[in-house]
């Protein structure tokens, strides 16, 4: 495989550091809105979008990964935080945490925490 020009491997360096930033705020986001919002768990927006910057991570680190414009170790640690991203998008969506306004009056006004259905 040919060696990257250093402009681009700054630049995949730059969009997997975006990427992890973001996903940081986006689990940031989460807390704040369950911290905020409780007891009441539905909000006006739908967190699920989450799982949308987590697959931009994770292809980032592929990306990065495929490319060698960064250590193994990185990486995979971006695609660390991505998988963590969307295990609290899942958990905040199918417990209840969190839930947007249309989806939580779809699912029939759970409470805060119900168990999914599927539990």
């Amino acid at each position: 495989m040919r060696e990257l020009p250093p402009v681009l491997i700054a630049q995949v360096r730059t969009v997997t550091g975006l990427a992890a930033v973001i996903c940081v705020g986006t689990i940031a986001a989460i807390a704040a809105i369950i911290a905020t919002h409780y007891p009441d768990n539905h909000v006006g927006a739908d967190l699920r979008l989450g799982y949308v910057s987590a697959g931009a991570a994770a292809a980032a680190a592929g990306v990065a990964w495929r490319a060698g414009a960064t250590r193994g170790r990185i990486a995979l640690a971006l695609l660390g935080v991505a998988a963590l991203t969307a295990v609290v998008v899942f958990v905040a969506d199918q417990w209840n945490l969190a839930v947007g306004y249309e989806l939580w009056l779809r699912r029939g006004q759970p409470a805060f925490g119900d168990a999914p259905r599927w539990w």
